[in-house]
């Protein structure tokens, strides 16, 4: 399979090898073409059709112009309410835009070194975890301020038995923490059997490749539920995902105290959460899910680019025959 896709964007997000896919610097050469687009009313992927796929920017809550984010620390799909035009060809974008099947949600990728005071890939630089203990606690720092789901999973589960949830002094987005409290973090996750990955402003969190990476099983709640029965038999078996309001909070906190309570199940789910990180995540950059976006942008190619045979989810089947895989893990 050969794919056009610009330097910079390469070298942003795409490994420089892969097995089966070869990349070429003339789009006229390649099978499938990923360029650069933006949400100007002129921009080719809203007026013009084609077989392009395109990588948008993300629409920050503060961006000026015509399109802004509106209401994004409410709901689900809050980036609905940005009013978009409907798009003419498949897009990836950092958006949650969950009515238009063209457009796919890419996650966030790992916290940025900078942020946490950590050394460039520091997530290649830690040893594969090999025993796990179990200790019957879910650990969680965040914060309640930067969407409604936050505030009540905080207000909610601070101070029950079992459960260490609570407020998160730092702002890493506007200034590097300490170094020492990315490695306090860390060994929390360490001697903890989960913990949770909540969306903040986006449908996705930087934190779930800490727990998986240090055996804290994820458990979602409105986030990074992403279609992982494409390439997991059985994804119970490495995560629990929920969504608020038609999961209730005392439901929630049921099924996680049974979970809790199974020790087997627990250290079973560690190690596969390790095991998942170490396949698929430790090898890559920063924005962690370049090899995810070529296989979806295969499922793509191999459906002649029609929205009606391609399955909405941002984790495709490709994935698998791309890493050399003949089934689901």
């Amino acid at each position: 399979m050969k794919f056009f896709i610009p330097i910079p964007l390469h070298k942003r997000w795409f490994p420089e090898n892969v097995e089966g896919i070869e990349f070429v610097r003339n789009p006229k050469l390649a099978d499938i073409v990923i360029k650069m687009g933006s949400w100007n009313d002129d921009a080719e992927c809203l007026n013009k059709e084609s077989r392009i796929i395109y990588m948008m920017p993300y629409i920050h809550g503060n961006a000026t112009g015509k399109y802004t984010r509106k209401n994004m620390r409410n709901g689900f799909c809050v980036d609905d309410k940005i009013g978009l035009p409907k798009v003419k060809n498949f897009c990836f974008s950092g958006n949650d835009l969950c009515e238009d099947p063209r457009i796919i949600t890419i996650p966030v990728g790992f916290n940025n070194e900078a942020s946490v005071s950590q050394e460039p890939l520091y997530w290649q630089k830690v040893p594969k975890i090999e025993n796990f203990k179990h200790t019957g606690k879910l650990y969680w720092k965040g914060n309640g301020r930067n969407h409604v789901t936050r505030k009540l999973i905080l207000d909610f589960f601070s101070g029950l038995p079992h459960f260490d949830v609570s407020i998160f002094e730092y702002s890493i987005y506007k200034e590097p923490c300490p170094p020492e409290v990315y490695k306090t973090y860390t060994n929390c996750l360490s001697n903890s059997d989960m913990s949770f990955c909540l969306r903040g402003d986006r449908p996705s969190t930087h934190s779930f490749f800490d727990l998986l990476q240090y055996g804290c099983i994820p458990i979602g709640i409105n986030c990074m539920d992403i279609g992982w029965e494409n390439i997991i038999n059985n994804p119970t078996d490495y995560f629990l995902n929920f969504a608020l309001p038609s999961d209730s909070l005392e439901y929630i906190h049921s099924e996680i105290l049974e979970l809790l309570s199974d020790e087997n199940k627990i250290l079973k789910m560690k190690q596969n959460c390790v095991n998942l990180f170490e396949l698929f995540f430790k090898s890559q950059s920063k924005t962690a899910w370049g090899e995810f976006i070529l296989a979806k942008c295969i499922e793509i190619f191999k459906n002649d680019f029609d929205p009606n045979r391609i399955d909405n989810t941002f984790v495709s089947s490709e994935l698998l025959s791309l890493k050399g895989l003949n089934e689901k893990i």
